[in-house]
């Protein structure tokens, strides 16, 4: 009998997410008489989660003792007796996995990027930075939205994945062969015989990540964040490697993008090692077909968000010259790179946990609070250091500026911490099944930066353009921010007061952690830049730790303990 209940649950899930609610509805009237018997469908409910589990080979490392006592699936508290784990504590270990991971390769990446930056001309830097560009935009309609849909799903079968699977398959083959083609265009518009190379080549890691997005969205949907973590570390490490050895051998504007490649290629190979996934044989449209229509509207939403992280590249190499773009390329990784490896990190933590609380109750303010709280204190130290010592950098790197660089860094740290407080908003609002407005909110992001751009280097033609472009980030960020708390508002119960205490704490910490930081740096006058800067550093994250440790009181480690559940 359970069985016969359990597959007319799947079946009934499946009319829900194909959009036919009255035949849904229909049968869970027939089987609970009403659907009131709340008692009866819970534990049949979560045996048809852990059956689906089984099926798509996402049942992780439970035991079959738990199976068979019909414990709730990842995400979920277990029954009294047993250690839980509450969703902030998901959260939380999300967060501390993917974050450790992505930070310890990432310090080597910082490490090798110098490498690189430093062996590469202006101009090798500048034609590379159009080649990435251009496939950046594109990588973000990876898998055309479906690896955020798998996550966001409540349920999904086995036939809706594998047919999922064939669909990525084919979009990625004709957004690869279509770049290509379209190669000859895009480089004729700057003029750049180089670029049209390039551009074919890097086109490979379209398919390579394409291919890699259903295994890595079934990992993440089942909270296997350590393995997420482990394959996008090692797959920056690789990356890293590729692109010192490349540039060393004096390959120039080849070697970031054989790099970017070698990225692509390495989380192919996690997500196959990790998370190996064989799909069926049979591909049916009528499965696929609601997941695709989200997918679209998602992919929309990524891309334009790739379009405005590199919009000013496209602006630049079009009216300055490549060796000023290169100069503006170093500042920029400089600022920004921090945010962009923690929204990476809040990204892939974040959306399955906030797909799991709305699906249950929906009140996601509280949620949302902690992750903006958590990403403003994660990146203070990185975008201090950048910021107090950014000249010395840009020194080390022997990328000289007519202008001053050290304020052009500067402004662009505080755009990227407001930047990234404004690219938490898509991840809940995908969950929270509105990818509507997640598109809306990354085209009124593109749009805003855009108009800045125009206006700023329209107005003040004569003056520094990497600071009139830095300038235009920090006013457009902020508009940006508020127009997100608007669109956040309905979707999370967010409340003013929530919002408000998420944005005061880390900037008190930050105003704290900065003075501190340049009474240092002002008192000691150290010429050599390599000293200069590793006391900066150093100062910045001494402050800043014993701020949290005894002026927060933040802990986060014991957070992560699981809880006995009361009996």
């Amino acid at each position: 009998m359970v069985e016969d209940q359990k597959g007319q649950l799947v079946e009934m899930a499946q009319r829900l997410d194909a959009g036919q609610e009255v035949m849904a509805k229909a049968q869970l009237a027939e089987l609970y008489e009403g659907g009131e018997r709340r008692d009866i469908a819970e534990p049949i409910v979560r045996k048809t989660e852990d059956f689906e589990l089984v099926q798509t080979g996402q049942r992780g490392s439970r035991s079959a003792a738990q199976f068979d006592a019909g414990e709730r699936g990842p995400g979920k508290c277990v029954r009294s007796g047993r250690s839980v784990m509450s969703h902030s504590q998901h959260l939380a270990r999300g967060m501390l996995w993917l974050g450790s991971a992505t930070a310890a390769a990432h310090v080597f990446d910082v490490m090798s990027s110098l490498v690189v930056l430093r062996l590469l001309s202006g101009e090798e830097l500048g034609v590379a930075t159009l080649a990435l560009t251009i496939t950046a935009f594109l990588e973000g309609f990876n898998a055309l939205g479906i690896n955020n849909v798998i996550i966001q799903r409540s349920r999904l079968s086995p036939e809706q994945i594998s047919s999922a699977w064939w669909y990525v398959l084919v979009a990625a083959l004709l957004m690869t062969a279509a770049t290509v083609l379209g190669a000859p265009l895009l480089a004729s518009l700057y003029g750049v015989l180089e670029l049209e190379a390039l551009i074919r080549f890097g086109a490979l890691k379209l398919l390579f990540v394409s291919l890699a997005s259903v295994p890595l969205s079934l990992l993440n949907r089942s909270l296997r964040f350590r393995e997420v973590g482990v394959i996008m570390a090692a797959a920056t490490a690789v990356s890293a490697m590729v692109g010192i050895g490349l540039a060393w051998t004096g390959a120039g504007a080849w070697a970031p993008v054989t790099a970017n490649i070698a990225h692509g290629l390495c989380q192919l190979l996690g997500a196959c090692l990790f998370g190996f996934y064989r799909p069926g044989r049979a591909f049916s449209w009528r499965l696929v077909a609601p997941m695709a229509r989200d997918g679209v509207q998602v992919a929309g939403a990524l891309g334009l968000a790739q379009l405005t992280r590199n919009v000013d590249y496209l602006v630049l190499g079009k009216l300055l010259s490549l060796q000023l773009l290169g100069t503006y390329r170093v500042a920029f990784d400089l600022a920004m790179s921090p945010s962009f490896v923690v929204l990476q990190v809040i990204h892939r933590a974040s959306l399955p946990v906030y797909s799991r609380i709305f699906a249950e109750d929906g009140a996601l303010g509280p949620a949302v609070a902690r992750t903006l709280k958590t990403v403003a204190l994660l990146l203070i130290p990185p975008l201090l250091i950048a910021a107090i010592g950014g000249p010395a950098l840009t020194e080390l790197l022997d990328k000289p500026h007519a202008g001053d660089i050290g304020l052009v860094i500067a402004c662009l740290c505080v755009a990227a911490w407001l930047r990234a407080l404004s690219q938490c908003t898509p991840a809940l609002l995908i969950a929270a099944g509105r990818p509507t407005r997640a598109l809306f909110q990354a085209a009124s992001s593109a749009a805003l930066l855009s108009a800045a751009l125009l206006v700023a280097l329209g107005v003040w033609p004569e003056s520094d353009p990497l600071l009139v472009t830095a300038g235009a980030w920090v006013v457009s960020s902020a508009l940006q921010l508020c127009v997100d708390f608007l669109l956040a508002r309905p979707s999370s119960t967010l409340k003013t007061s929530e919002w408000l205490d998420a944005m005061f704490v880390p900037v008190g910490v930050a105003v704290v952690t900065a003075a501190a930081a340049l009474a240092v740096h002002h008192l000691l006058q150290i010429d050599a830049p390599t000293l200069a800067l590793a006391i900066d550093a150093a100062s910045i994250v001494v402050v800043y730790v014993l701020i949290l440790r005894y002026g927060l009181k933040i802990r986060p480690f014991e957070e992560l303990r699981p809880k006995r559940a009361p009996s």
